[in-house]
């Protein structure tokens, strides 16, 4: 079983920190999330609402029922976890197992101060959702508020890089607020080095799990999702392909999450971005650093996104654009051994490049295609060679 007890609130070096103590296997630790003192105000205390989120899928990978002590838990979350979440992330029988959670649990709404948000990471899924609520919706759900988490998107384990790359990218995004008249507030948290799990199978949860300890601030939270409705599969290792399911049951009467943009696809929300003078001197997709390296595979793929809707060169203050048409081959083949490889969102690029007569040479095409074959059927020739190797060893 795997307690969580005392939540509580402490200060240090002019920070605050919402904490639990977490038992488990007659080990206790803390895990907190922290944020400048001027914001403690929003940090939930009463509720255990972060803490269960955080600890569920751990929870249930090693079925372990969560037993939570002394702060109760909001009723509707806690009805949508038993009976929505729990139930569909177990239905596979891998990977994650039903299990109980002990609790108290309290209907009455926690205050908030009914404001909006969204994370700014800077992304095309993030510009998309920005746009989208600061410009194209009624005035009363529109984005004032900008969030930075680190829960994982800067290092899947955590550790001290992953904390330095957090707070490099952290502040590029207060600087970014700060200068488009949006407000700012950013949590850390040690949940990577507590959990020990990829971040990209979830991710939903971690995310959450930060809203919910500040959800003194929030009425409304759009999370930028990363695929389209259409895309929608019940996929454990990617819960961002039913993450407009997650969301909407771990809404609660007091904050809800809405999944941004699970009604386009990339190529649609490159477009929706491409006039977007925000975006254009600020999108950073790079894997690697908080600059666009140009040469991963997320840098390869939005810069071919961009060329493909005529738009790169709109983009030159974040794309090194002259090195991509000096080095156009290279980009090409790069961008056709992923298409080869079926990633539906360069075959959805490919066929815009294909309408707009953006063309790629049958050399590099041949060239990348051969690449992928030998690539795919190597390792079937080196374990079929083992086996015959150990056949003639055994005679």
């Amino acid at each position: 079983m795997i307690t969580i007890r005392n939540i509580r609130i402490e200060q240090q070096n002019n920070k605050s920190r919402l904490c639990a103590d977490i038992l488990y296997k007659e080990e206790e630790n803390t895990l907190w999330y922290e944020v400048k003192k001027e914001y403690e105000k929003y940090l939930c205390y009463e509720r255990a609402d972060a803490f269960l989120v955080a600890l569920l899928l751990y929870a249930m990978e090693r079925q372990e029922d969560i037993k939570i002590l002394d702060t109760p838990v909001t009723s509707k979350l806690y009805f949508n976890i038993i009976n929505y979440i729990i139930p569909v992330l177990a239905s596979k029988g891998i990977k994650y197992y039903p299990i109980n959670i002990i609790c108290n649990i309290s209907s009455e709404k926690i205050f908030n101060e009914e404001q909006n948000g969204t994370g700014i990471s800077r992304g095309v899924d993030s510009f998309q959702t920005l746009k989208k609520y600061t410009q194209d919706c009624p005035k009363d759900m529109q984005v004032k508020w900008l969030t930075f988490f680190n829960v994982g998107s800067h290092s899947d384990f955590g550790g001290e890089n992953g904390r330095k790359l957090f707070l490099k990218r952290k502040n590029i995004s207060e600087k970014f607020a700060k200068e488009n008249n949006f407000n700012f507030i950013d949590v850390d948290s040690n949940i990577s080095e507590f959990l020990g799990q990829i971040f990209v199978e979830t991710h939903s949860f971690r995310s959450a799990s930060a809203v919910f300890a500040i959800q003194k601030l929030f009425k409304n939270y759009y999370y930028a999702s990363g695929y389209s409705v259409h895309d929608f599969k019940i996929q454990l290792d990617r819960p961002a392909k039913f993450e407009i399911y997650i969301l909407s049951f771990l809404s609660t009467d007091s904050l809800t999450f809405y999944s941004s943009g699970c009604e386009s696809n990339r190529l649609n929300k490159v477009y929706v971005i491409k006039e977007y003078e925000l975006a254009q001197k600020n999108l950073n997709v790079c894997f690697n650093d908080e600059f666009n390296c140009g040469k991963c595979e997320k840098c390869i793929r939005t810069m071919f996104e961009l060329y493909a809707n005529n738009s790169l060169e709109k983009f030159s203050k974040v794309f090194d654009v002259e090195e991509f048409n000096r080095s156009k081959k290279w980009y090409e083949y790069m961008f056709m051994k992923e298409f080869y490889k079926q990633n539906i969102d360069y075959i959805d690029t490919y066929n815009l490049m294909k309408e707009k007569n953006l063309k790629i040479s049958n050399f590099i095409k041949i060239k990348a295609f051969l690449y992928v074959k030998i690539e795919q059927i190597l390792p079937i020739f080196i374990t079929e060679a083992i086996k015959n190797r150990r056949k003639k060893h055994v005679k």
